[in-house]
């Protein structure tokens, strides 16, 4: 088969610019390895360009929960809630981007990692309530914990609660932000969350090894790479594509647009939530299908926007959504949060 042929069909409706960056991902040009990536010497870091993007919107909405990425996860069967507690403060041991916070030096935000602190997971205890009030408790506690307002500069930027409705059953609920996680990172959260669980339920040491990197010594890395020709070059291709008059998008389908854009802000705090069952009480059991419908249903309305903006993508020439994106040029490490 001529791959070379099917490419060029596939890609034959990219403007020549992205084409050109297309080709030069192919090749590998502009992808971190992890052997390039050396360790830091200290506990500061700069903000890669993804965290001063989210740092910066931050400071225009503070209390926006836009950028709050919620996970809620349903434990049937025996928890041990100690042993629940001390396998997050084991994985916020081992990735260095959960105990970050993020303050202004010299009039710059830079990333500080802080040392080990115990891991705070207030209990709820609703077992007193009928069932059904119960489930709308759960409701109330996930929606109010995904719209807490955090604090960059004092952090902790993870969060976590667990609410008891029975003595076999549980809810817990944790909450990220984004400058220090994405939708990848939350997978490994989890996968580990089920792996450290199951090691210190049974007395075993933690299962994961150190990492060879941390995220802060990514972000050095990018900072000290993306300078100059390279910095220059992509600085040059996105004042091209989003230089002069911006197109005025219609979402909704045909010509009709918002019914009401101004809303759209207070819209975002009703979100619900879903929860992810453990099959048997066995967190070992959790699956990735499980954890990832455990998001706002306002993740709905997101992928029905997207789906309007990639319509009207073929029309504008491209678009840019605000869904929780990885932080990395390049995967470096699938261990690395």
């Amino acid at each position: 088969m001529n791959h070379g042929l099917e490419r060029s069909t596939q890609t034959s409706h990219l403007s020549a610019a992205k084409q050109a960056l297309l080709e030069q991902r192919l090749r590998g040009k502009g992808t971190a390895r992890r052997s390039q990536i050396p360790k830091r010497q200290t506990q500061s870091a700069p903000l890669s360009f993804t965290q001063q993007r989210l740092w910066f919107l931050h400071q225009l909405e503070p209390n926006s929960p836009v950028y709050h990425i919620p996970t809620v996860l349903r434990f049937q069967g025996q928890l041990h809630v100690d042993a629940l507690q001390q396998s997050l403060e084991a994985i916020a041991q081992r990735h260095e981007i959960l105990r970050t916070r993020f303050p202004v030096i010299d009039g710059q935000p830079v990333q500080t990692v802080t040392t080990a602190l115990p891991f705070e997971l207030p209990v709820i205890d609703l077992q007193h309530l009928p069932p059904e009030q119960r489930e709308a408790e759960v409701q109330h506690w996930a929606i109010a914990d995904a719209q807490m307002p955090f604090d960059l500069v004092q952090g902790p930027l993870l969060r976590g609660r667990l609410i008891r409705l029975a003595a076999t059953e549980h809810v817990g609920l944790l909450t990220l932000h984004h400058i220090v996680s994405d939708g990848w990172s939350t997978g490994v959260l989890i996968h580990e969350l089920v792996a450290t669980y199951q090691a210190v339920v049974q007395g075993q040491p933690c299962p994961r090894p150190e990492l060879p990197i941390q995220y802060a010594d990514f972000a050095v890395w990018q900072r000290q790479t993306l300078q100059g020709e390279a910095l220059g070059t992509l600085l040059h291709y996105w004042r091209q594509q989003l230089g002069g008059e911006l197109p005025v998008l219609t979402l909704g389908g045909g010509d009709r647009p918002l019914s009401n854009p101004a809303s759209t802000p207070d819209s975002r705090r009703n979100a619900n939530l879903e929860t992810a069952a453990l099959p048997d009480g066995r967190p070992e059991a959790i699956e990735p299908e499980s954890w990832s419908h455990a998001v706002y249903d306002a993740a709905g309305s997101i992928q029905n926007a997207a789906i309007s903006l990639h319509r009207a993508d073929r029309y504008s020439g491209g678009v840019a959504d605000r869904q929780p994106q990885p932080h990395r040029t390049g995967r470096t490490d699938r261990g690395v949060c």
